[in-house]
């Protein structure tokens, strides 16, 4: 059994929240170990969770998470500086909209501290996009990613699940409408990350100044988005001191983005439409719902000799990385695609 916490109470964000003991494999060649998580999260979470976390006893998302949240009030502490953040950085856990990258569940100070944001959890099919919370958890990323390491010059804030969230709003990949909604994101994401390492350059000194940044598309399918991205983009001119000579990177899904349920990383289409389990994947649900409105339409579709979940294409992932670079400083390579000939 996982041993009872001992750290103090648990805080207040996690009261209520149903949990379950389960076991985890790190290494599929590996051992399994218990750990105890959200009831509600998938299997591949568990495994994301024994990897994440340092060691290979027993161990409670709670407890783990608490472990980099300390880090953060302990340099923040040291700095003279009072935050709230802990809270925030929690709930964002919790509703599975972001967390820091697998190296700071560890406690590796070599690596470039990084911050993954899970776009399709901003989503709410009554209220549509959360752009104010988008923002919101893009500065405080910035923010925790300094107390996190607050020598480090270079921090990779980034968002994931792309193609998820595109399903969700009703646009193909591979066209322009979907291109303007990553490129808004990813310039307001960029504003938001900025405008966290001004306010730290402020504790912490000046690595750099602000560089020019492309405007925003000038429309976008999600309502609100290019005006926020835009004012973002004003008040972070305005405040040309920087903590950080980079703020913003997207790479290769890993255990993080499993944790918080990523289907796909960063900006990549979703290239199947099963899952490991053999099961739709959500972004095939999603991309179902919207254009077929039910089964029956996607059987019709189908025996009427067309895909209806089309795979997308190489070059469709070029353009949707096109479309973001000016924003992002650092940004995974594209996987090359091998034709395997026939018969091997």
């Amino acid at each position: 059994m996982i041993r009872a916490r001992k750290q103090g109470p648990v805080p207040r964000v996690w009261h209520g929240v149903r949990m379950r003991t389960t076991q985890g494999t790190a290494d599929p060649d590996g051992a399994p170990r218990q750990v105890r998580l959200p009831g509600a999260w998938e299997p591949s979470a568990a495994d994301a969770l024994a990897a994440l976390a340092p060691g290979n006893g027993p161990v409670a998302l709670i407890d783990a998470a608490e472990a980099w949240i300390a880090r953060i009030l302990q340099h923040a502490a040291a700095a003279g500086i009072s935050t709230a953040i802990a809270d925030d950085l929690r709930w964002l856990l919790l509703t599975r909209r972001g967390a820091p990258g697998a190296e700071l569940w560890r406690g590796d100070c070599d690596a470039t501290p990084r911050f993954v944001l899970n776009l399709a959890a901003f989503w709410d099919p009554d209220d549509a996009f959360d752009v104010g919370g988008f923002a919101k958890a893009a500065e405080i990323a910035a923010v925790a990613l300094t107390f996190l390491q607050p020598q480090a010059e270079r921090i990779a804030v980034g968002f994931a699940d792309l193609a998820g969230l595109l399903a969700l709003l009703g646009l193909e990949y591979d066209c322009i409408a979907a291109r303007n909604v990553a490129a808004g994101l990813a310039a307001l994401m960029r504003a938001a990350a900025e405008l966290g390492s001004a306010d730290m350059a402020t504790h912490f000194g000046s690595a750099g100044r602000a560089t020019p940044v492309e405007a925003p598309p000038v429309r976008a399918a999600i309502p609100g988005l290019v005006a926020q991205a835009t004012e973002a983009q004003q008040a972070a001119a305005a405040r040309p001191h920087r903590r950080h000579r980079i703020t913003t990177g997207l790479f290769a899904p890993g255990p993080v983005e499993a944790l918080l349920g990523v289907e796909t990383g960063g900006i990549a289409p979703a290239f199947a439409p099963i899952d490991s389990r053999g099961a739709l994947t959500r972004t095939a649900r999603s991309r179902l719902t919207a254009h077929q409105g039910s089964a029956e339409g996607a059987l019709a579709e189908l025996f009427g000799g067309r895909d209806p979940i089309p795979r997308e294409s190489p070059p469709a992932h070029r353009a949707m990385q096109a479309a973001v670079a000016p924003y992002v400083h650092t940004l995974a390579p594209i996987p090359e695609i091998i034709a395997v000939p026939s018969g091997q």
